[in-house]
């Protein structure tokens, strides 16, 4: 049996997130196409949110900075290891990811 949707979204990341939220905030019945086994698209898992979560636990961790969503995790050192860097940034995804699949959830 076929069912009908009003949309196919292909792809969810940040453009097919919005596209996909909006229209079922109109009603419309919408589908979501993701070739991952994740949602987020290229955006959550290797663009933009990991290599500015990473630059920015560089910055935090060494104590370069201290302000933003990491803020609660700043130190001044200087022997940061990649493993503290990676866990840092899969932390930034893990809530990301949450946030949007809360985000479909509601929607």
């Amino acid at each position: 049996m076929a069912e009908h949707y009003d949309m196919l979204v292909i792809g969810s990341g940040p453009g097919g997130q919005r596209a996909a939220i909006q229209a079922s905030k109109l009603g419309k019945r919408v589908a979501v196409v993701e070739k991952s086994d994740q949602l987020g698209g290229a955006a959550l898992r290797a663009g933009t949110i990991p290599t500015k979560a990473l630059r920015e636990a560089a910055l935090v961790l060494s104590g370069a900075a201290g302000t933003g969503l990491l803020a609660d995790k700043r130190v001044i050192r200087r022997d940061i290891t990649l493993d503290e860097l990676s866990a840092v940034t899969r932390e930034v995804m893990i809530a990301q990811l949450r946030v949007l699949e809360d985000a479909f959830a509601r929607n």
